[in-house]
């Protein structure tokens, strides 16, 4: 990793080697222990391409095998509900697909009251069917009678975009191994969630799961970037595209965003080196200061826009945003107020769905999805899944021996501590929040 320490290995005694020195009459200097030389860079990436290459073949080969494993039965609910949506939409012109209140890619608008998944993957989804509709007819109806937009159709188009984005997974999966700890955890890195069974399984669904954990890798990965080299300024671009693609996935990932802030505090703790927090007081630590809060600043600007366009039914346009403050407050809005109500207002219609879905989740309600949560024991029921069914015994032990030995290395400030800082985080934050919910 082009940041990380390495120890300099020892010149040759200008009068020759120790044992030479020795022969001389001189009391030898002791040698310092071998240490393992590095690949130089472009050597080191060329040997990792071919195992990368057949891991992702591979693990194509387990994903695109077998996605029509119902026969067109439809037995997940979830993904019954997403295609009966998908059927529903129909593509537009930018501008009208930005506008909530009526565009035909809103489900609102198509007879949905109740839609809580996010728009990017459903959007993405029904324009690639729509695409491979007129891809066949070019190819002069060599599908047959299949429409990828139709209810026997477009969930086998949702279940190739989970396939592939689980690609998108373990190819960021060896990027973020390669620069934390070397191309060969990397490489192992990928191949791990190549095999495991959670990912496989969620890959031959049409849902929304698989979309979200992809983005968050990439999210993860310029997070990395960003810790390693804080001042460039498009890890942060990257880190605020695709933390909005994940949250316009699944919202539930927004906790995401607090990488942001860890990556800019290991750049600066860096910089800072043994110099402690009195850098930050001289002229270059509080540069680098400003430049890590600009860093911030713009992943969360650049993520809320993205948001914005990525998942636009949950804002207001013109005409709910007049229709809100008349409903509201008995009067007409002016022009610049409806513009900004139409810029960041969230609309009235996707609130009541994430209050409603809060709602149902909460242990007060009794809505059967959500009865197989009940009387569950925290952190140990989801750690117990993930060891014995989402991972499997091997990876899922050796997984979690993996994080107490960085929490360990972390602990005790050893010289890679700030390796293993950002997994650490991320692992602790998110599987404590989702492991204590019900």
């Amino acid at each position: 990793m082009a940041d990380r320490i390495e120890p300099a290995e020892e010149p040759v005694p200008a009068g020759g080697s120790d044992a030479q020195v020795a022969t001389e009459g001189t009391a030898p200097n002791p040698a310092p222990p071998a240490l393992p030389r590095r690949l130089p860079r472009p050597t080191a990436a060329r040997l990792a391409l071919v195992p990368l290459i057949l891991i992702l073949l591979l693990a194509g080969a387990l994903r695109f095998t077998g996605l029509n494993w119902d026969d067109n039965q439809h037995l997940h609910p979830d993904e019954r509900f997403l295609t009966i949506v998908a059927t529903q939409l129909a593509s537009t012109d930018p501008v009208t697909y930005l506008k909530t209140s009526i565009s035909p890619l809103n489900p609102y608008n198509q007879g949905q009251g109740f839609y809580v998944y996010g728009n990017f993957p459903m959007t993405v989804t029904r324009l690639a069917g729509e695409w491979l509709d007129r891809a066949c007819d070019v190819l002069r109806d060599r599908c047959g009678d299949l429409s990828f937009v139709s209810y026997d159709g477009v969930h086998l188009v949702g279940r190739v975009l989970s396939g592939m984005l689980d690609l998108v997974s373990i190819l960021f999966i060896f990027l973020i191994g390669r620069r934390l700890y070397g191309w060969p955890v990397g490489l192992l890195g990928a191949l791990f969630l190549a095999v495991a069974v959670m990912p496989i399984q969620q890959s031959h669904f049409f849902t929304m799961d698989n979309w979200a954990a992809g983005l968050t890798t990439v999210t993860f990965y310029a997070a990395v970037r960003a810790a390693e080299a804080g001042g460039r300024w498009r890890w942060w671009v990257l880190f605020g595209v695709s933390l909005g693609l994940a949250v316009a996935s699944r919202i539930n990932v927004a906790p995401l965003a607090v990488l942001a802030g860890v990556a800019a505090a290991l750049w600066l703790a860096r910089r800072a080196g043994a110099q402690g927090l009195g850098y930050i007081r001289r002229s270059p630590g509080q540069a680098d200061l400003q430049r890590a809060a600009l860093g911030v600043a713009l992943a969360a600007v650049v993520s809320l826009a993205v948001f914005r366009v990525a998942q636009p039914y949950a804002f207001m346009d013109p005409v709910l945003a007049r229709q809100s403050v008349q409903e509201a407050e008995g009067r007409d809005p002016g022009t610049l107020e409806v513009a900004m109500r139409s810029l960041v207002g969230l609309n009235p219609q996707w609130r009541a769905n994430m209050a409603e879905i809060q709602r149902l989740q909460s242990p007060d309600a009794s809505f059967p999805p959500a009865l197989q949560w009940t009387d569950r024991a925290p952190i140990l029921f989801p750690l117990t899944n993930m060891v014995l069914y989402g991972m499997g015994v091997g990876l899922g032990v050796m997984a979690w021996l993996g994080f107490l030995w960085a929490t360990w290395r972390l602990a005790r400030g050893r010289q890679d501590w700030w390796v293993h800082a950002l997994p650490l985080t991320w692992i602790a934050l998110y599987f404590g929040y989702m492991g204590t919910r019900w």
